[in-house]
């Protein structure tokens, strides 16, 4: 049983290690994709800047604070854009 137990181990060692090797020697991100981000970004349009756009973080210990903020946002036809990051200050 130790036998096949070492064997185990063995073959998972060397396929962890092909594995590792293979990532090295062919990396995943090809030169072609490494500015891939930078590049979208720059296609963005300069007016989406010019747009008004709101952030905020809901209270995660207040169901009324987080209705009362997206119903300001609603009310507001000049906010095109919104993004929201979750649970940011609890409620004291």
């Amino acid at each position: 049983m130790k036998f096949i137990n070492r064997k185990l181990l063995i073959i998972f060692i060397m396929f962890i290690g092909i594995i590792s090797i293979f990532k090295v020697i062919y990396p995943f991100i090809q030169d072609r994709d490494k500015n891939l981000i930078f590049q979208n970004i720059n296609l963005i349009k300069d007016n989406i800047i010019s747009d008004k756009c709101a952030f905020f973080g809901d209270n995660k210990n207040s169901i009324s604070a987080f209705n009362k903020i997206v119903d300001k946002i609603d009310n507001d036809n000049s906010i095109k854009f919104v993004v929201n990051t979750m649970e940011l200050v609890v409620e004291q």
